[in-house]
């Protein structure tokens, strides 16, 4: 059999592996202390330091982005082809309508620093 390259798979595989690491990364910046007091004290998460930990977070998140766009350049046919067949009028759903309050609840609290956003 030979091998023929496939662009979904190596998309797919680094987004399932950028969540993957933004998970962990966002837990080690979660459990982190301040800026300064983790620097003072030499804070570490998995022997990498607080600064280290939002550099990789900030990378895999661009990255993340990034192929997030390439997988729907590549699935655009799928994804129009499904809400044609499964949305004609675009139905609004509860899952849609749970996921906007959920988006909107986490922008917000972002913004006015609510814990543990």
């Amino acid at each position: 059999m030979k091998f023929r390259w496939n662009w979904r798979i190596l998309v797919s595989y680094f987004l399932l592996f950028a969540a993957a690491v933004l998970l962990i990364s966002g837990i080690a910046l979660f459990l982190a202390p301040s800026g300064r007091i983790a620097r003072t004290t030499g804070w570490e998460f998995l022997r990498l330091t607080k600064t280290q930990w939002e550099e990789i977070h900030t990378v895999f998140g661009y990255a993340g982005a990034i192929f997030g766009l390439f997988h729907l350049f590549l699935n655009w046919r799928c994804l129009v082809g499904y809400l044609r067949r499964r949305a004609p009028w675009i139905q609004v759903r509860p899952e849609f309508i749970l996921a906007v309050v959920l988006a909107l609840i986490a922008g917000i609290g972002a913004v006015l620093g609510w814990f543990p956003v």
